[in-house]
């Protein structure tokens, strides 16, 4: 797994040794749901799930969908 950011990255995928950018996918995390269920009372309980900083992002090659690692 290699150390990557919530942006895509220019790298040589291990599998298939290309050199392309990632292919970022956001996922929520516990903290996201916890968020979530938080807003609830004031109706904003969408917002973690289009906050960038409460989700991670998962990065896997764009040729061949090889995983590539994780942010956070």
């Amino acid at each position: 797994m290699y150390k990557v950011g919530k942006e895509p990255v220019l790298m040589t995928c291990p599998n298939c040794r290309s050199a392309q950018k990632t292919v970022v996918t956001l996922i929520p995390t516990t903290k996201t749901h916890v968020m979530a269920v938080a807003f609830i009372p004031i109706l904003l309980c969408w917002l973690p799930y289009v906050t960038k900083g409460l989700r991670k992002a998962k990065h896997t090659c764009s040729v061949c969908g090889a995983y590539i690692g994780i942010s956070g």
